[in-house]
């Protein structure tokens, strides 16, 4: 069928309009055409183009998404941080499919092995791990090393584009890069003493997850009515929490002591509803000790659950949530 003449000297136009190579920028790192990817020190990318630096992050080890510098102290990991937002027509399909087939698709026109996804990368990782089609169509999931860190990255099919950092699943709004990076970053749940944590849910309870917590962290507190409610809802599943305060929240510290010094579950509620606590009637060295292990296995903030799979989930969850992801862990790993 011939095209009519206006609608084809809108597309020439449209076509000429388009720029010959398109960045992605929304406050995290694009490498393509001409951009320079520079390592920053303490973690984190800069994208510099002709007009210099575009921009950079500083983000969390166990959450990509970027994170604001003053909001810790401790040192931050080589996260890459980009949130892309994959709305239908908001990027063109020239950036996912450059010399493709198809509309970016056609997985078996493409190849990429741990050799060439290497060449690729140069100098921005040091291994590659692992190539495998993402589910984002269009693009590979590379599974890599840099420093100490295990991290996922994208390439596209074109080979011309690296990504970095959040990708989000507009249907259930869930982050598959943070998913990924999760299960690459395991811990082990064997190097976490219990001793000092304070049980919520039934002793003979057979799921134990870990749940490191401040006793002035708002999230924290909203987090714990959630808990309490999976405890009422399956028994089977019992929460340790650890207390692990940060330094943003000035009593935190001495309040945490507290709390463990007594053992006392209604000490930590009586502190989340903005109560007073008791001085400490101990030294308190559990916490001092949680607070060394935590960046050691990646732990910087808070709440943190660990789940007996050694699964890392950072922040707050519903209790259906929480349910419904235990359970999931568990049969997975029962095969």
């Amino acid at each position: 069928m011939p095209v009519p003449r206006a609608t084809a000297k809108a597309s020439m136009a449209s076509a000429r309009a388009m720029p010959s190579r398109v960045t992605i920028s929304m406050g995290g790192v694009v490498a393509a055409g001409g951009a320079r990817v520079n390592p920053l020190r303490g973690g984190g990318f800069a994208v510099a183009g002709r007009n210099g630096v575009r921009s950079k992050t500083v983000p969390n080890r166990f959450n990509p998404r970027p994170e604001p510098i003053l909001m810790s102290a401790t040192k931050f990991s080589p996260i890459f941080a980009l949130i892309l937002l994959l709305l239908a027509g908001a990027v063109p399909a020239l950036a996912f499919t450059a010399d493709g087939c198809g509309a970016g698709s056609c997985a078996s026109c493409h190849s990429l092995d741990k050799d060439e996804a290497g060449k690729i990368l140069g100098g921005l990782v040091d291994k590659v791990n692992k190539v495998e089609f993402a589910e984002v169509p269009g693009m590979w999931l590379v599974e890599v090393e840099k420093g100490a860190n295990k991290l996922p990255i994208y390439i596209d099919f074109s080979k011309k584009y690296v990504l970095s950092g959040s990708v989000i699943r507009l249907a259930d709004k869930g982050d598959i890069s943070q998913e990924r990076y999760a299960r690459m970053n395991k811990v082990d749940v064997k190097r976490i003493p219990v001793e000092d944590a304070l049980l919520l849910g039934r002793k003979d309870a057979k799921i134990r997850v870990i749940v490191f917590t401040d006793p002035e962290c708002p999230f924290c507190k909203k987090l714990h009515d959630e808990l309490k409610e999976v405890v009422r809802r399956d028994p089977e599943i019992a929460f340790l929490i650890k207390l692990f305060p940060l330094k943003m929240h000035p009593k935190a510290y001495d309040k945490a002591k507290s709390i463990v010094c007594a053992r006392s579950l209604e000490l930590l509620e009586a502190s989340f509803a903005g109560k007073p606590l008791p001085p400490a009637t101990c030294n308190g060295k559990a916490v001092d000790q949680t607070l060394a292990l935590g960046p050691e296995l990646g732990i910087q903030s808070t709440p943190t659950l660990v789940l007996p799979n050694g699964l890392v989930l950072p922040g707050f969850k519903t209790a259906d949530d929480l349910i419904k992801r235990i359970r999931e862990e568990l049969a997975a790993a029962r095969g």
